[in-house]
């Protein structure tokens, strides 16, 4: 017997490059769930960093009504509900805060993204349209008798009741404020930017210890049902300022490709 894990997001859970064969914590469930259930679990990943909920809910909107059969699992890093996707052709074109997008976007596009921010997009609606796709969500999962999904929160964002519905399963904190920035000793932000100079030198902005861990969560809620707890656990506080000149902890936890960029 086989079945599939789908998992989709941004940059916390995005794949690493074809060639680059270090296991993520999505591969690491996908894995888990395999060794559990004693069959195999193929993971399906289109995850794509700075990718808004738009870009999201095109893959769950296609697999909750063509593929998903109640054999697979889902889990969905849910990104910012402020990101917007903007231009068809430029699904990770997102947000104003973008490194370098004002030399890679026409100024005629720079311009209609900022008319957008300053004087039409509202938080408001912005929580609005996610949880009417929460909803959207949960009606397919009920319909289809499909296995609950777990959804991470990739960064902290309002979801009000539909974190409490009964056919999903909304992990308790987020992956940017309880896993990827206790990893710094120091929180100033002249550490990030001393560590890492345009890419961050983690795997989807964690140490792969901390992706087993995750994994370890994520795979726990999504045989149990129980709500993963994203507050408590990880190891906190290993990046310091001269961590890079550790060789072990490099090789051991970091995106080698990234780092020998950044020394170009």
């Amino acid at each position: 017997m086989t079945a599939k894990l789908y998992v989709i997001g941004d940059s916390f859970s995005e794949a690493p490059g074809e060639a680059d064969k270090t296991a993520t914590w999505p591969l690491l469930v996908a894995q888990g769930l395999s060794a559990k259930l004693d069959k195999e679990i193929t993971l399906v990943n289109p995850s794509l960093t700075g990718s808004s909920q738009d870009y999201t809910w095109k893959f769950l909107q296609q697999w909750a009504t063509e593929e998903i059969t109640p054999d697979d699992y889902l889990v969905v890093a849910l990104t910012h509900p402020s990101r917007y996707w903007y231009f068809e052709d430029e699904p990770s074109l997102t947000n104003m805060s973008i490194i370098d997008l004002e030399w890679n976007t026409p100024r005629h596009q720079l311009k209609a993204i900022e008319y957008y921010v300053n004087y039409i997009q509202r938080l408001e609606l912005d929580t609005i349209h996610v949880k009417n796709r929460m909803g959207y969500i949960a009606y397919q999962i009920l319909k289809k008798s499909l296995n609950k999904p777990l959804f991470i929160k990739c960064f902290n964002q309002e979801l009000g009741h539909t974190a409490l519905w009964d056919e999903i399963n909304v992990a308790y904190g987020d992956l940017d404020a309880n896993v990827q920035a206790i990893e710094f000793a120091d929180p100033n932000p002249r550490l990030v930017g001393h560590l890492w100079k345009k890419r961050d030198g983690r795997y989807n902005h964690m140490c792969l210890s901390n992706h087993k861990i995750l994994a370890e969560k994520v795979l726990h809620s999504l045989l149990t049902g129980n709500r993963c707890d994203l507050t408590t656990g990880f190891i906190g506080k290993q990046l310091t300022k001269d961590i890079l000149k550790d060789t072990d902890f490099v090789q051991k936890e970091l995106n080698l490709n990234v780092l020998l960029e950044k020394r170009k």
